[in-house]
């Protein structure tokens, strides 16, 4: 359910947005504001794998939430200072290079997402609990409230009130946050009550300590703050190329279809964490990741065809002219972009399990090095519109990623 409802939230606010005044300028300068925050708050999402893993008693899972805390406490710092106006719009108009019209809506949107470290936390946290003890189902009607929520702050904001989108969608998305976060306390307090244990004797000491925890999660924030800090980077080459201003516009309703058929598979790692303890078990989660793959890919199939993605990006989405036929002709570049996710998945959840974390900071590397390069010879080189070299780059970079953590997961030494 939650693979279906929340990443349902976001195409759905950018359809309130595609309808509100200039669409293209409000979906622009969301674009933007997300993709400065993303990379402050990709590390804290390691941590909710981390919990899963090592939740497995009182004691354990009062060490996790004194890091969490202490992580989110850090992520807000530099997102406070971003929000400065001064210094977000210097940052959005040299380093992003986007027109000042812009970056001068980013420092509204920036001053609510302060907030967001420590509701983003909260809410991994308790989640990561509730599936390491098996009680999951109050994950899922979170996410449909985080819907409801979302669309119920957003539209009226939009369309009645006549808020400016981008803000109109950050302020719904943060109020949607907190309400999920609260849904999946609630379960909690029922579980660390009948279930959790206090003190795991079969849990070595060794593990207990902070040091430990951290050399199991920097290789996680390591790769998430990789996998993030590009998106400013997509952010500078699209406004640097050909059709910069619709590409811009274009590239979050793009990505957020993506993004809804694929958050499932990203969410599918908890499962193998929680799984996979010997090589019998790698190969039956295996059988079901490719199961899961092939139904996304075959559903991404039917929305490429011309009359489908008409509807999606016109009816449905809101868009029209130029930024709907450039993101139709942009959105079957996406459709490999879940499968890889899939593939990425299965082996961060795999090294995970058998607390070999290493090799997801290295393949991280790999990713960024390659889309990088793409990205610098797309600019350099090409006269590629910018939303097509942004999904080229992204697909190039996820496969070289993929390919990186295979090698990896080659080499780990299972038990019989």
């Amino acid at each position: 359910m939650s693979g279906i409802f929340f990443p349902l939230a976001r195409p759905v606010i950018n359809a309130a947005i595609a309808r509100a005044d200039n669409p293209e300028l409000s979906l622009a300068s969301y674009s933007v504001a997300f993709s400065l925050t993303i990379p402050l708050l990709s590390p804290l999402f390691g941590l909710r794998q981390i919990v899963t893993s090592m939740a497995v008693d009182h004691d354990m899972i009062r060490r996790l939430g004194i890091i969490t805390l202490i992580l989110s406490g850090i992520a807000t710092v530099p997102i406070a200072f971003a929000a400065i106006p001064s210094v977000y719009a210097w940052i959005a108009h040299h380093v992003i290079g986007v027109p000042n019209n812009i970056a001068a809506l980013g420092p509204p949107m920036m001053l609510v997402l302060i907030t967001a470290p420590i509701i983003n936390v909260a809410r991994g946290y308790y989640q990561g609990i509730l599936v390491k003890y098996g009680h999951a189902n109050a994950i899922g009607f979170g996410a449909f409230f985080y819907l409801v929520v979302s669309v119920a702050v957003a539209f009226p904001m939009i369309t009645w009130l006549e808020i400016e989108g981008g803000l109109s969608a950050i302020v719904a998305f943060t109020i949607a946050s907190v309400v999920y976060a609260a849904i999946v306390w609630v379960p909690y307090r029922g579980i660390s009550r009948d279930l959790i244990p206090v003190r795991d004797p079969e849990f070595e000491d060794e593990k207990r300590s902070q040091a430990f925890i951290l050399k199991q999660y920097a290789p996680l924030a390591v790769s998430s703050i990789l996998m993030a800090t590009v998106e400013p980077v997509v952010q500078a080459a699209i406004a640097r190329s050909p059709g910069s201003e619709l590409a811009l516009a274009a590239y979050p309703v793009v990505i957020s279809l993506t993004w809804l058929t694929r958050v499932h598979l990203w969410n599918a790692q908890q499962i193998v964490i929680a799984r996979v303890k010997a090589y019998a078990h790698y190969v039956e989660v295996r059988r079901f990741m490719i199961s899961v793959t092939i139904l996304t890919t075959v559903f991404l199939l039917a929305m490429v065809i011309p009359s489908v993605s008409a509807w999606i990006f016109g009816t449905l989405m809101g868009l029209d002219g130029s930024i709907r036929e450039m993101a139709i002709r942009g959105f079957p570049i996406a459709i490999c972009i879940p499968a890889l996710q899939a593939a990425r998945s299965f082996y961060y959840g795999t090294l995970i399990s058998q607390e070999d974390t290493g090799g997801i900071q290295n393949a991280a590397f790999v990713r960024i090095a390659v889309m990088i390069l793409s990205l610098i010879a797309g600019v350099a080189y090409g006269q590629l519109n910018g939303l097509y070299l942004a999904l080229i780059a992204t697909a190039i970079g996820d496969l070289s990623e993929c390919v990186a953590l295979r090698v990896y997961v080659r080499r780990l030494t299972w038990l019989t």
